[in-house]
């Protein structure tokens, strides 16, 4: 998978979860997630077993604490299947 199709993936998961639509018009790597896309915790938790179900694969703790911007979470999932 190209990094811009999973790009677009997380992108889509997390738009299903935003509070913050126009926002998500402008995503970009670098949009937080909890701040710049409002997605509170519970929500953010939401994501990541959404992320793990479609991937098939575990997020750790330590892991999930390191994901602050979109381009975190697509660099771990890269670094996840691969």
């Amino acid at each position: 998978m190209t990094t811009e199709a999973l790009y677009n993936e997380v992108v889509q998961i997390i738009s299903k979860y935003s509070r913050a639509e126009e926002a998500m018009k402008g995503v970009s790597r670098d949009s937080s997630i909890l701040g710049d896309l409002k997605v509170n915790s519970t929500r953010f938790v939401d994501i990541l077993i959404e992320f793990e179900d479609k991937y098939n694969l575990q997020i750790s703790d330590d892991d999930a604490d390191k994901i602050e911007t979109v381009g975190d979470a697509v660099d771990l999932l890269k670094k996840l299947i691969h």
